[in-house]
Order: C-alpha cells, then sequence, then structure tokens
C-alpha cells in the first residue's frame, strides 16, 4: 500500500480542483489536507483580525501566511507525534516570496518536498468557480456546472449523501467570492506569479504536471501517477533551493 513520505503541494489556478482532489487524495492516502484559506480563516476569527481580506481575490501578506501555516503545522505535529506528519497542501505556496520564507524559516521535515500541478486552462476554471456550492444539510461540497468544451467532460458533481430533504435554492450556499470579477481578478494574480513557483519545482525536479479532462473520473489514474512519481521523487527538501534565473 503507498504510503506518502513527501509534504505535496497541489498547484493550479484558482477553480482548477485544488481541493476536489486534494480530499480525494488525502482520504486515499489518509494524510491530512491542509488548505490554506481556511487555516487563515480561523486565524482571522480567533485573533479578531481585519488585516486578512480573504475575499477579494488578492493575495495575503506572505510573511503572515508562511507564520500562520507553519504554526499550524507544529500544532498537527504535536499532536501526532508518533510519526512524522506528512501532508497535502492545498494554497501554499502562492509567490517566490513565500517559497523563500519557508526556507529560511521552517524547519526542514515542515518544508514542501514537491508539487502536483493540475493543469486546467481559465474558462475551464471561471465556470467551474461559478458553479461551486456548499450543501449545509449533508456538509458537502456541490459544482452545479457542465463543462463541455474541447477535450474537458466535466458534468456537475453532486454530494452522495445529498437527500431529497435538500433544497438547491436554499441549502446550496455560494462562497462570496464565487463571484465573476473576483475570479477574473484571483486568475490574473495567479498568473502572475504561477511560472516562477513553477521552475521552482521543475528545476529540482520535484514537479509533476496532470491534465484532469474527465474531473472525478480522472481520479484513479491521477492518484496511480502521482504515487508513481512520488515514490520516484528522490530530492530531500533541504537540497532544494529556490532560484529564479535560468
Amino acid at each position: 500500500m503507498f504510503r506518502l513520505n513527501h509534504n505535496l503541494s497541489i498547484l493550479g489556478s484558482p477553480g482548477s480542483g485544488k481541493g476536489f482532489y486534494g480530499r480525494l487524495l488525502a482520504q486515499h492516502w489518509k494524510v491530512p489536507l491542509v488548505t490554506t484559506s481556511d487555516i487563515l480563516k480561523k486565524h482571522a476569527e480567533r485573533h479578531s483580525s481585519k488585516s486578512l481580506d480573504l475575499e477579494s481575490g488578492k493575495l495575503a501578506d506572505c510573511q503572515l501566511v508562511a507564520g500562520v501555516l507553519l504554526d499550524y503545522l507544529r500544532e498537527q505535529q504535536q499532536s501526532n507525534s508518533t510519526r512524522p506528519l506528512h501532508c497535502i497542501l492545498d494554497g501554499f505556496p502562492r509567490t517566490t516570496l513565500q517559497i523563500q520564507i519557508m526556507q529560511e524559516t521552517w524547519p526542514v521535515e515542515y518544508q514542501i518536498h514537491g508539487g502536483l500541478h493540475l493543469n486546467v486552462p481559465d474558462e475551464v476554471c471561471r465556470e467551474k468557480s461559478l458553479g461551486r456550492r456548499f450543501c449545509t444539510i449533508c456538509q458537502d461540497f456541490v459544482n452545479t456546472a457542465n463543462v463541455q468544451m474541447g477535450d474537458w467532460d466535466l458534468p456537475p458533481t453532486y454530494p452522495k449523501l445529498c437527500s431529497k430533504a435538500c433544497n438547491p435554492e436554499t441549502d446550496w450556499v455560494q462562497r462570496k467570492d464565487d463571484v465573476l470579477a473576483i475570479i477574473q481578478a484571483r486568475l490574473a494574480i495567479h498568473h502572475e506569479h504561477e511560472e516562477p513557483i513553477l521552475d521552482y519545482f521543475r528545476r529540482n525536479n520535484a514537479l509533476y504536471q496532470y491534465t484532469p479532462y474527465k474531473g472525478v473520473r480522472d481520479f484513479d489514474r491521477l492518484r496511480l501517477c502521482a504515487e508513481e512519481w512520488l515514490q520516484a521523487l528522490k530530492v530531500k527538501p533541504d537540497a532544494m533551493m529556490l532560484s529564479l534565473e535560468g
């Protein structure tokens, strides 16, 4: 049975399915999925922070993000001290500055060893982002978008436990930031920073790219390909160096 022995970052545009595939991989591998936006929201609630604008599509302060995330990882390790914490991260790193801060301030065992990049075009990401919902009755995720573009075949996804008692009009809620203007802003900001981050993992032989044309039906293939890649991944985190030069 495969066992995750690395800290893995899921990379990709907003709406590419990082959280969706991250949840499936985490469940299958029995490891934590660390969703950066959720950690930051909890931090803001605990500290009554008004400096974190998490709904505008803008990037949060890199030093704050890296610090809050490291504190969370340390807490998780302390509560699971029997073995090293290996996890999947969604939403980190988003800039090369975050990578630099990670290298300079994070202990080696918490640093990210590899990046799994979901290669999804903007037009697909926009439609899937606009279709995202959360069912408050069955506490599961919904996506109402039916994307049929070229090779892309992504029908709507509904919770398996969603019952007739669930009313899509009242029980399926949309994130406040899943509106077209903010989605476009998130995509634009993402593309400003994307290539240097991919280059960082690529130059360290620590990048795997996958195009999930069929959505959830591609999961088994994605998982098997990722497992094969991770088993061959020999890069040590302390050997991974940030380089922005060609």
